[in-house]
């Protein structure tokens, strides 16, 4: 892998595993998160695609996810945030509960 990959925050399906997979047929290193193991991840693995689990819904999971990374690399290319992470509308404590965990994931995990 190149000394600056570029990442993909929730890769593993649908935009994000299109981005990873066409940027790495333009000769790209991509790095790509997931959120839960799947077997479509062994794909992309099988092309080349270095692939990190990351749980962005807490401020430890950001930051374990962060530590994990620099790890592995000294510097990226780019970031492209696409994870995500949708709850119905609730009221109440759920609410606050909700607000949190898309405010992390939507927000906090990109930075």
């Amino acid at each position: 892998m190149s000394a600056s990959p570029i990442l993909i925050t929730g890769g593993a399906q649908r935009l994000g595993r299109h981005c990873a997979e066409r940027l790495v047929d333009d000769g790209h290193d991509v790095i790509i998160t997931y959120r839960r193991e799947r077997a479509e991840l062994d794909v992309l693995r099988q092309r080349g695609i270095v692939t990190l689990r990351a749980d962005f819904s807490s401020e430890a999971g950001i930051l374990d996810f962060i530590d994990h990374l620099k790890s592995q690399i000294r510097s990226l290319r780019a970031i492209v945030h696409n994870a995500s992470d949708w709850a119905p509308d609730s009221s109440g404590e759920d609410a606050g509960i909700n607000f949190e965990r898309l405010f992390r994931v939507h927000m906090q995990a990109p930075t």
